[in-house]
């Protein structure tokens, strides 16, 4: 049976906008700030109990070494 002329061929979609890497949602030295923060305040809940200033400071300094390790961490995989 013959084919119909008027039939229009298969178009091939084509993707937009491809990229080399996927796009980051969230950054890695936020998540290790926070992972790191968490961590510190178990640790100082354990050690010194239920003293607010303990945990304040363990909390801070947890979040600004998980910083450091996030942003350490980004500047190794950007090069």
């Amino acid at each position: 049976m013959p084919n119909s002329r008027k039939r229009k061929g298969h178009h091939h979609h084509q993707q937009q906008g491809l990229s080399t890497a996927p796009k980051q949602k969230l950054s890695g030295h936020l998540i290790w700030s926070v992972l790191m923060a968490v961590f510190a305040v178990i640790i100082g809940l354990m050690a010194a109990g239920t003293n607010i200033i303990v945990l304040v400071i363990c909390a801070v300094v947890g979040a600004a070494l998980g910083y450091a390790i996030g942003k350490s961490m980004e500047k190794t995989f950007k090069e």
